[in-house]
């Protein structure tokens, strides 16, 4: 992604280091815009995974709240794409097509033959899997109940793109709580189910890992960040990607 490259040319550590420090500081200045209520989920085991492994997971959260930095979720396409199309902004739907568009012009300079190679990859990738495919991950359906609501799309879309059983993909979950309450019962869960990892799944082949961690994330993630958001009314924008002339629920901006 255009927004690594700076930090490629730095020693390992150091480019970590830089990059997890300011996509803590994008989430942190995001989420405090109208108070202090969800810094809760920087304790949570997905920000702390995040952070050890200095994942995109924060600053993709941080830019389901700031439209400006929608060009950063180019970078993983299928979290990405679905955290710009959950989101009722159309700057933020613009600001993520801009970012595909940097991303692959650079990209195709830097190491054309790099579509091949990704191809391939994505072939042999068998620890790739949505969320709504594992058992019992049809209860994610339940947020097409809440459609009118970001929130609920986030949940709904997250859980249909492929992607690994690493607890870090459960970061943005966490941004549904409204109030001091229900971040900390989101966190606090969570994180809950990170660590029965070790006592359920630990040393399990890489497959049957992703599995059975995909299967902890629906339980401890995924129901909870659900059932939160069922407990309000269905109402809010449309999609941004609905066209201007849908006669639906679009509130003013």
């Amino acid at each position: 992604m255009v927004i690594a490259i700076p930090f490629a040319w730095l020693p390992e550590y150091i480019a970590a280091a830089a990059f997890v420090w300011i996509s803590t500081a994008l989430l942190a200045y995001a989420i405090t815009e109208n108070g202090w209520d969800l810094l809760f989920l920087f304790p949570s085991s997905a920000f702390i995974v995040a952070a050890r492994a200095a994942q995109w997971s924060p600053i993709f959260s941080a830019a389901f709240c700031l439209p400006w930095l929608g060009f950063v979720l180019a970078a993983k396409p299928n979290v990405g794409g679905a955290i710009a199309l959950a989101s009722d902004s159309r700057k933020l739907l613009v600001s993520a097509g801009v970012g595909v568009i940097l991303l692959t012009v650079v990209s195709l300079v830097l190491l054309p033959s790099w579509p091949t190679g990704w191809m391939a990859a994505l072939s042999n990738a068998s620890h790739l899997s949505a969320p709504i495919a594992r058992m019992g991950g049809v209860v994610v359906l339940l947020n097409l109940l809440r459609w009118k609501r970001s929130e609920a799309r986030l949940i709904l879309l997250l859980a249909c793109v492929p992607q690994t059983g690493s607890w870090y993909e459960a970061l943005p979950l966490l941004l549904v709580a409204n109030t001091r309450r229900e971040s900390q019962v989101l966190s606090l869960v969570s994180s809950v189910g990170f660590l029965l990892i070790r006592f359920i799944v630990h040393g399990q082949p890489e497959v049957q890992f992703n599995r059975e961690v995909s299967a902890l994330m629906l339980a401890f993630a995924y129901l909870p960040a659900t059932i939160v958001v069922l407990r309000r009314p269905n109402e809010g924008n449309a999609p941004a990607w609905f066209p201007r002339r849908y006669p639906g629920p679009r509130l003013a901006a």
